[in-house]
C-alpha cells in the first residue's frame, strides 16, 4: 500500500473515530474501514505530518474536523496507530488500527446537542476510555451540564467520573426534562 494511500486511510479513520459516537464500536473492535463507512469527513488544519516509522499522524494549527453533524476543534491532534497485515482469501493488505488519540489546546467537541470543552482529550482504544482534562472541563447539554478538572468516560460500561480541582468542587446542573449527559 502506498504511503499516500496509507495516510489518506489513516486520516479517514482518525476523524471517524474522533467525532462520531457510532464509529466508536468499530474502533474498539479495530474494524475501521473508511471505504465501508460511507460518510464523508472534512478536516482542515494548518499542517499534517504523518510519521510511518512512529506510526503517528499529527495535525496542527486550527484543527477542525467535521463529520455529518459533529465538529471537533483543537490546536493539535495526534493519532497513534498500529499496523497489521490482514489476509482475505488470497490477498494480503495493510490496515491501521487505532491505538490512541490526543487532542490538545482549546479542545471543543460538538455532538448530539452537547458540547465538551477541555484543554486536552485522550482516547485509548484498548480500554475505550476518553479522558478530558483542563482547568475547567465541561460537558453541556441543552439544560444540563457537568464540570470538573478531569472527566473520565468509560465507553465499556458507560460510566463517567468527574474529578474536582485543587480549588473547586465538581459542579453539576440537572434540569427535569433536560437533554441528559451520558
Amino acid at each position: 500500500m502506498s504511503k499516500s494511500l496509507s495516510s489518506m486511510l489513516l486520516l479517514h479513520m482518525v476523524l471517524g473515530v474522533l467525532i462520531s459516537p457510532a464509529v466508536f464500536a468499530q474502533v474498539e473492535q479495530n474494524q475501521i474501514n473508511p471505504s465501508k463507512n460511507g460518510s464523508s469527513i472534512h478536516i482542515v488544519s494548518d499542517q499534517l505530518t504523518v510519521d510511518t516509522q512512529k506510526m503517528t499522524a499529527e495535525f496542527s494549527g486550527h484543527v477542525r474536523a467535521v463529520r455529518e453533524d459533529m465538529v471537533m476543534e483543537a490546536d493539535e491532534l495526534t493519532v497513534f496507530y498500529d499496523k497489521k497485515i490482514v489476509k482475505a482469501d488470497t490477498e494480503e493488505t495493510d490496515e491501521q488500527s487505532l491505538r490512541k488519540i490526543i487532542a490538545k489546546g482549546s479542545v471543543r467537541i460538538r455532538f448530539d446537542n452537547r458540547v465538551a470543552v477541555a484543554d486536552e482529550a485522550v482516547y485509548t482504544a484498548a480500554d475505550r476510555i476518553l479522558t478530558l482534562t483542563g482547568k475547567e472541563v465541561k460537558i453541556s447539554g441543552e439544560k444540563d451540564s457537568i464540570q470538573g478538572e478531569k472527566i473520565i468516560i468509560n465507553r465499556n460500561d458507560e460510566k463517567m467520573t468527574v474529578i474536582r480541582s485543587q480549588f473547586k468542587q465538581v459542579e453539576a446542573v440537572f434540569t427535569e426534562g433536560g437533554n441528559r449527559i451520558k
